[in-house]
Formats: structure tokens, C-alpha cells, sequence
């Protein structure tokens, strides 16, 4: 009996530090995600907050690179070639126009050719200026998707003094685009997209795991410690103050308060 007393009692102390433990290491843990969140909230921009950087790039970067300056006004020359895997061709090429028309743009010329199983094509798109670099940019992630980039080339000049600073002078920017389509034998391996259907699961689970590991990397020290504070408390501090105070004895000798039958 004397014994299953001792190991309620030690159950007890083991389950109040475990309480104090895990109250302490949620707040140790909370307030480090608080005070590491407004310096990650700095450093990132509001593009690179972006869940998509090309569109953060359409509102502020693609101006910024086809004009250095406000005050300037540039000519932009850009071109892309890439190679698409067999039977993406026609795919490609109808996201080619209608991405010229979102972006307010139109097909200067163009020129395809069909031979020997394969396609192949050359366009010349005229594309508002403030929109040409975004445009490049996507379409090179379509091409990507299909198949691969073989060459970007962006060219800038300043024309400012010749136009007098009339930005309205250069309303358009030239981009040139090639694309030639793969024989079977040559079609290269595609995006795997059973990867990125996982990967938002994957980042879950890391999200997840990192959580797990700062609690068990503060909390089981921290337990332990706890648990044997308590128990020094117990067994020998609190035993030690009774021993040199007498406290215990001067309780025991204390009078009783009278009862009913007296």
C-alpha cells in the first residue's frame, strides 16, 4: 500500500512537470516565430511574397527592366528559340498568339514550316514595351513546360535625347520568337508531374516535422529539468527548511481548537 502511495505520488510529479514543460516550450516557441517574422517580412519583397513571381513581375518588374528610368526612354530588342517536344508544337504556337493578344500585342510576320514529321516556326511579335519583358519571361515557362529553352537575348538602347524624352515615341518592342519542334527520337522528358502534385504534401509535412523538432529540442531538456527541480524541491529543499525552521514542530505543537464535548 506504502508503495503504490510513493508511485501515485511520483506519477503526479512526473505529469506536473510535463505541464509546466510543455506550457513553457509553447511560449519559448512562440515567441520566437513572432520575433523571426517581421525579419523575414523585410527582407522578402511584396514580389517575392508573390505565390506567382511572374506575375509580381508584370506589376513591377517588367517595366523596370525594358526601362531603367522613368525619365528615359529605351528601345527593347528580345528574342527566344527553344526546342518542343514532338506533337506540343501546335499547342505552343496557339498559347504564342493568344498570350500576344492579352499582353496587347500583335504578330508582325510570321513564317511556319512543316516537314519531314516535324514543325517548325519563326514570329515576329510586336509587343507595348512596358510588357515585353513579362511577356519573354512567360513564354519561356510555356516553352519550358513543353520542352526546353535554347536561347534568351534581351537588348536595350537609350534613345532619349533623339526622341526628346517622348516615351509615347516607343510604343512597341520587337520580340522575336523560334521554335522547332522535336522528332519522336529526340523529344525530351518532360516535367514530372506526379513530383509537383506532391510537393505541396511534401512541404506540409516538412512544415510539420520543423515544428515537431523545436518542441523536441526545447522540450525534453527543458522536462528534465523541471523534473528534477521538483524533485530536489521535494526530497531534499523543503525537508531541509523543515529540518533547520522546525516549522513541522510548531505546527504538531500547536493547541487544538476545542471541540462540541468539552
Amino acid at each position: 500500500m506504502l508503495r503504490s502511495t510513493k508511485i501515485k505520488k511520483f506519477r503526479l510529479e512526473l505529469i506536473i512537470s510535463l505541464i509546466i514543460a510543455v506550457g513553457l516550450t509553447s511560449f519559448l516557441v512562440l515567441s520566437y516565430n513572432n520575433v523571426a517574422s517581421p525579419a523575414v517580412a523585410n527582407f522578402a519583397s511584396p514580389d517575392r511574397a508573390s505565390p506567382n513571381p511572374l506575375s509580381a513581375l508584370s506589376t513591377a518588374g517588367a517595366s523596370d527592366l525594358s526601362n531603367p528610368s522613368p525619365t528615359r526612354v529605351v528601345i527593347t530588342n528580345e528574342a527566344i528559340s527553344g526546342n518542343v517536344s514532338h506533337g506540343h508544337f501546335i499547342k505552343v504556337a496557339d498559347i504564342l498568339l493568344q498570350n500576344t493578344t492579352g499582353f496587347g500585342g500583335y504578330v508582325n510576320s510570321s513564317n511556319m514550316l512543316y516537314g519531314e514529321g516535324v514543325w517548325n516556326g519563326v514570329w515576329l511579335i510586336d509587343i507595348p514595351s512596358a510588357n515585353a519583358t513579362f511577356f519573354l519571361f512567360n513564354l519561356q515557362t510555356v516553352i519550358n513546360l513543353n520542352g526546353n529553352t535554347t536561347s534568351v537575348q534581351i537588348q536595350t538602347r537609350d534613345v532619349t535625347p533623339q526622341v526628346h524624352g517622348n516615351i509615347s515615341a516607343v510604343p512597341y518592342a520587337p520580340v522575336s520568337v523560334t521554335l522547332q519542334e522535336l522528332s519522336t527520337s529526340q523529344t525530351p522528358q518532360l516535367p514530372n508531374t506526379t513530383s509537383n502534385f506532391f510537393s505541396p504534401v511534401l512541404g506540409v509535412l516538412g512544415q510539420a516535422f520543423d515544428i515537431i523538432a523545436y518542441y523536441a529540442l526545447i522540450g525534453f531538456p527543458l522536462y528534465f529539468g523541471i523534473l528534477g527541480f521538483v524533485l530536489l524541491l521535494k526530497y531534499a529543499i523543503v525537508p531541509l527548511f523543515v529540518k533547520v525552521t522546525g516549522w513541522n514542530k510548531k505546527i504538531s505543537a500547536s493547541p487544538n481548537p476545542p471541540t462540541s464535548d468539552s
